[in-house]
């Protein structure tokens, strides 16, 4: 559902349909008519004349006409991209048709007994069974009818009249029978008579009762529950369905080849099979009496696992195909969600592995120069547009060299600036924050090693995004609000997010060794640090190296045996 407020679009609301809004969406306004797209019959197309069918899984009074541009005096079929005609036929002078509601016209098909949405069911809130107060096993057992199916003295041809005289004779012993029977129906009537006040008021009281940790759970979400269902005015009974809608035909198309061939997509042969067994169902439910009754159960129990399969495919034809389910674009890493709306490429972002860099400070990211050239291209552009001898092109391409000038220009413009850095899967909020960027060389992102904890990160090939804020507001956030170091203690738990991890105890346990199997006469003397940096930084030494190095203490002059890594350790400590 999307919620507009007059003209601006406010956001987007996942909510349970209502089966009058799909009826709504459905119907089509035609000289003051309504038609319904209900869809009556299993056809898709006519594979002589390449038709769709009316009343069919493509009918053009369901789901709009089929071509762009067509008239109704069948005498020419416009080109799209041809304007020069703009909305009336050259012969006829009448208006062309148009099928700008072929790809958002849903059709919907009538059920003959209310079937339950599996994602209700089986879901990890499992709404169905906290709503009737019943097992997920034993709801699955209703409504599929196992114990028809187990029982062998029912799989017998019984009629109806007979079944009921035998029920009318033995109360005690086939009391349950109707419940097994009309099990759907049954369901459906006690969620329709649920009054989700009455109930919440009832668990609220039971919860000041009850002293058991097991109960008190599930009346937390019991309660919860029906605070959801009152907030959002949704009916407990819309967890099943009355009507079953089905997509558009702009969005399950087919495609002629050659020599009367088709291609059609799979969701129509899902859809093709429901309204089949659907029809068979509402055949027998007619000749009820003058049938076996275990014909009707067999098309209930059948109508209900192709339904479930539309939803949640398990279900593998002869030639390893699938039919296409709707959880398959909820679930995975590519995803409707993921893949089309949270992996979206946008302008001024870039993506990186991280590397452990701990010569930057906690509160700073390095950030590598042919990523932050391509982020702050525009700004430098605008820098250069002063000089009015260069082209635009040439100002493009001189931003490309890595010149002194543009890397001076860059640090001048990272000095002021916050960039946001965020890990996929963002599951909480710690996983966007920003830090202050710092140019260095390579192409991978240099990141301080105690703030993987709060990312949830390591230095394993780890992926991290970075985003430019452009707006004030967002530039005052990410300063204020999302700054590393305003982000050390979790909100969820109150704990401290900047843990030392094992890889930073072992590279402290590693500067502390002192190892004296290096011969002793290559050892080399010192008078300050610096020349020993020296050395280090031009690979003369190497850091578990043994040094000499002069110390005065009132005006006495000793030599202190100790290594590089050691010196380094306590530089900074005294920095820090």
């Amino acid at each position: 559902m999307i919620i507009y407020n007059n003209i601006n679009f406010i956001g987007l609301k996942l909510n349970i349909l209502n089966p009058k809004q799909i009826i709504k969406w459905s119907s089509i306004f035609y000289k003051d008519k309504i038609i319904i797209g209900e869809v009556l019959i299993p056809n898709t197309i006519n594979f002589n004349t390449g038709l769709p069918i009316l009343n069919g899984l493509f009918c053009e009074k369901i789901f709009d006409y089929m071509y762009k541009w067509n008239c109704n005096c069948n005498k020419k079929m416009y080109d799209i991209n041809n304007f020069s005609f703009f909305l009336y036929c050259k012969f006829c002078k009448n208006k062309l048709i148009i099928n700008i509601n072929r790809k958002y016209k849903l059709g919907f098909i009538f059920l003959n007994i209310p079937i339950l949405h599996l994602w209700y069911l089986t879901g990890p809130l499992k709404v169905a069974s906290l709503l009737l107060n019943k097992n997920v096993f034993y709801l699955k057992f209703l409504i599929y009818y196992k114990y028809f199916f187990s029982n062998i003295k029912y799989k017998q041809y019984f009629y109806y009249n007979k079944l009921f005289s035998k029920i009318n004779l033995y109360k005690k012993k086939y009391e349950n029978i109707i419940q097994y029977l009309f099990s759907h129906n049954i369901l459906y009537k006690k969620l329709q008579n649920i009054n989700l006040l009455t109930e919440l008021l009832n668990n609220k009281e039971l919860l000041l009762i009850n002293n058991k940790y097991y109960n008190k759970k599930y009346l937390y979400k019991k309660i919860n529950l029906f605070n959801l269902f009152i907030l959002n005015n949704i009916k407990p009974n819309w967890i099943f369905l009355d009507l079953l809608p089905i997509l558009p035909a702009g969005l399950r198309p087919y495609f002629y080849i050659n020599n009367s061939t088709y291609i059609i997509s799979t969701i129509n042969e899902n859809y093709r099979l429901i309204i089949l067994k659907n029809n068979k169902l509402k055949y027998w439910l007619y000749l009820r009496n003058n049938i076996f009754f275990i014909f009707e159960i067999i098309e209930k129990r059948l109508l209900q696992q192709l339904i479930d399969y539309l939803l949640i495919n398990k279900l593998i034809l002869k030639n390893n195909n699938t039919f296409f389910n709707f959880s398959k674009t909820f679930q995975g890493k590519y995803s409707t969600i993921k893949y089309k709306l949270l992996g979206k490429r946008v302008d001024f972002s870039g993506r990186s592995v991280i590397t452990v860099n701990p010569s930057i400070i906690y509160n700073n990211i390095g950030l590598p120069y042919y990523i932050s050239i391509n982020l702050f291209k525009p700004f430098l552009i605008n820098i250069l547009k002063y000089n009015n001898k260069l082209n635009i092109i040439f100002k493009s391409l001189l931003v490309n060299k890595n010149l002194f000038i543009i890397q001076k220009f860059l640090n001048r413009l990272l000095q002021n600036q916050f960039i946001i850095v965020n890990r996929a899967p963002t599951l909480h909020r710690m996983n966007l924050q920003s830090f202050k960027p710092l140019l260095t060389e390579g192409y991978s992102l240099k990141f301080y090693p105690l703030g993987c904890s709060s990312f949830n990160a390591d230095f394993d090939g780890d992926q991290m995004s970075i985003f430019l804020p452009l707006i004030k507001t967002s530039k005052f956030e990410s300063n204020i609000n999302l700054n590393f170091d305003k982000n050390i203690i979790s909100p969820s738990n109150n704990k401290n997010l900047f843990n030392n991890l094992q890889y930073y105890k072992l590279g402290i346990n590693t500067l502390l060794i002192l190892n004296y199997n290096n011969e002793l006469f290559n050892i080399f003397y010192f008078n300050s640090i610096e020349k020993i940096y020296e050395y280090y930084n031009n690979n003369i030494l190497s850091i578990f190296n043994l040094v000499w190095i002069k110390y005065i203490n009132n005006n006495n002059i000793f030599y202190i045996l100790t290594s590089i890594n050691r010196i380094i350790i306590n530089l900074y400590m005294y920095i820090y």
